[in-house]
């Protein structure tokens, strides 16, 4: 168990110049754990590895200096990891009028013109009142998940066989949260762009309610559907083939025999696949700055997927 203070620099305050100060104003602590193993044994003439690493980590700011958290789409704030999501929860859809009216309604026992927005309409997105006093404004967002992955895994494995060897490579990580800062541009039907056959399901009217997830299509997003929220959330958890190799050693009389001390032939392959749930960027190992990390906008890069075949040649 490991326990790690760190400073996080933040700007505030005058420099004297045209901008704010950057100063190690706050701490943040993590926690977690390190675990490494391996193995190799052989049955009869095949020989094998496994090698594997496991990491659980968490982290939480203790102070912020003179702030009392820094507000976004990613916030940070005493006793919470640095730069979680937060927005509102979505909760369905409203279906129809008359179920409207009835949040409306209940809204306005309590002294509130509305349950959300003048605006909203039947098939728009019906966000929770967190904080329970009857209508649904900023003061219900609330802890929309982290950026930061709390496992971090890998495991390696070599075969060898009769001149034959083969290697792979698997590592993934689990527990953080993916924004998707392109929703309301592929999902979100407020602008006339196009769109994921992810809309397809969309409310469309009273008879033709879709799926109860996805919004009307309006432009101009007049009931504010688009806003940060657990519909703009994906998970970050991903298992990715790192590395493949598959390679054959001739033996060393017929390397000989061709001028060579020994000759291996090979072929190997890196991010050969990844298994994940974000399909709406490139590679869900999403970076960026700490206190903005995890929002992907369509300009992250991808992981490189490479094929080499070639030949080691011992003289």
């Amino acid at each position: 168990m490991h326990k790690v203070p760190r400073a996080i620099s933040l700007g505030y305050g005058n420099s004297g110049g045209d901008g704010s100060a950057i100063v190690n104003a706050a701490s943040l602590e993590n926690k977690g754990i390190e675990l490494v193993a391996g193995y190799s044994s052989t049955i009869g003439a095949l020989g094998y590895s496994v090698n594997a690493n496991y990491t659980h980590q968490t982290n939480k700011v203790t102070s912020l200096g003179d702030g009392s958290f820094i507000d976004g789409i990613n916030r940070t704030d005493i006793g919470n990891p640095v730069g979680y999501f937060y927005g509102f929860i979505a909760d369905g859809i409203f279906m129809s009028q008359s179920e409207l009216d009835v949040a409306n309604a209940a809204a306005q026992e309590k002294g509130f013109s509305y349950y959300q927005l003048n605006t909203t309409r039947p098939g728009d997105v019906r966000f929770v009142d967190v904080n329970g006093d009857g209508r649904v404004d900023n003061a219900d967002r609330t802890n929309l998940g982290s950026p930061h992955p709390t496992s971090i895994f890998g495991i390696g494995i070599n075969l060898e066989f009769k001149g034959f060897d083969f290697f792979a490579l698997l590592k993934g990580q689990a527990g953080s949260e993916i924004y998707d800062g392109n929703y309301h541009r592929h999902r979100g039907m407020a602008d006339v762009l196009n769109q994921f056959s992810y809309v397809l399901d969309r409310w469309q009217s009273e008879a033709n309610p879709g799926n109860g997830i996805v919004p009307r299509a309006i432009l101009g997003d007049p009931a504010q559907n688009n806003r940060t929220s657990n519909l703009r959330m994906v998970s970050g958890n991903y298992l990715r083939i790192g590395q493949l190799s598959l390679g054959y050693s001739l033996s060393n009389a017929l390397s000989r025999r061709m001028g060579f001390d020994n000759l291996r032939i090979y072929a190997s392959a890196s991010n050969f696949v990844t298994f994940s749930k974000w399909d709406y960027g490139y590679d869900p190992e999403v970076g960026g700055e700490n206190l903005e990390r995890g929002r992907d906008g369509g300009n992250s890069w991808p992981a490189p997927k490479t094929l080499i075949v070639g030949f080691q040649i011992g003289l």
